[in-house]
């Protein structure tokens, strides 16, 4: 394997505490997101590991709790494209439940990370979040998609996109 391309969904620390670990790992490991969560992935208070517990993996093996930052290889603003193995692959910065967040389009399946939970509306309260422009920006985007198209969120179940779309057009309406 000439490399090995992580891509991150967001800069919370519950998606990005392996990084480290996988780098100890592989030698040939290329780190990609958007770059506000290059941004703050090396930030203990922006990645929120300060305000959790987290367990992570040392230099030496070990796991240990604390702060936990990393870094990343490739950044990108808007959108990156590519192909992969005869697959279309787009990456589309989506904020609103963090200002790093993105969406993966793998040929017509979502990766949605924590943009969209199933069964529960987008989460914009904490630190860094924007019910605002997760209604301007977000929202609207999903919107103009295939309402059938696969969603495989980073918490829960895959679904339809119309049952994530449906959720969150109740909850904003009410803005």
């Amino acid at each position: 394997i000439d490399e090995i391309l992580i891509v991150l969904t967001h800069e919370h620390y519950d998606h990005i505490s392996g990084v480290n670990w996988l780098r100890m790992q592989f030698k040939n490991i290329c780190v990609l997101c958007s770059d506000k969560c290059g941004q703050a992935i090396g930030d203990s208070r922006k990645n929120l590991s300060d305000f959790g517990e987290i367990l992570y993996m040392n230099l030496e093996g070990d796991f240990v709790p604390g702060p936990y930052i990393c870094q990343a290889d490739k950044i990108f603003e808007d959108e990156y494209k590519f192909d992969w193995q005869g697959h279309k692959v787009i990456l589309k910065e989506t904020p609103g439940h963090s200002p790093g967040s993105i969406c993966i389009f793998f040929d017509d399946i979502l990766f949605s990370g924590d943009t969209l939970v199933n069964g529960k509306e987008t989460i914009t309260r904490l630190p860094g979040g924007k019910k605002k422009e997760f209604k301007e920006i977000t929202l609207k985007l999903l919107g103009k998609l295939d309402r059938e198209m696969m969603v495989y969120p980073g918490h829960g179940q895959e679904q339809k996109l119309k049952d994530y779309i449906e959720i969150q057009r109740l909850d904003y309406e009410r803005i």
